[in-house]
C-alpha cells in the first residue's frame, strides 16, 4: 500500500501536480544548461569579456567599500 492511498483525493491531486511541475522544471533546467553550453561554445570571446568586465566592476565596488569603511572606522 502506498502512502498516497491514505491521503484525501485533494492531497493526491496536489502531490501529482507537484510531481508534474518538478519534472517540467528539471526538463527546463536541462534545456537551459544545454543552451548555455551552446552559447559559450559559439561565443567564447563575448563570454570571456563579460566575465572580465564583471570581475573588474566587482573588484572596483569591493575595494571602494573597503576604503570607505576604513575611513569611517578611523574617525
Amino acid at each position: 500500500m502506498q502512502t498516497t492511498d491514505k491521503l484525501p483525493p485533494e492531497r493526491c491531486q496536489a502531490a501529482a501536480l507537484l510531481n508534474k511541475k518538478t519534472r517540467q522544471l528539471k526538463i527546463a533546467e536541462r534545456q537551459f544548461m544545454e543552451d548555455c553550453r551552446i552559447y559559450i561554445n559559439d561565443n567564447p570571446i563575448a563570454v570571456i569579456s563579460v566575465a572580465i568586465g564583471t570581475g573588474f566592476v566587482l573588484s572596483h565596488l569591493l575595494s571602494r567599500h573597503k576604503t570607505t569603511s576604513s575611513v569611517i572606522d578611523t574617525k
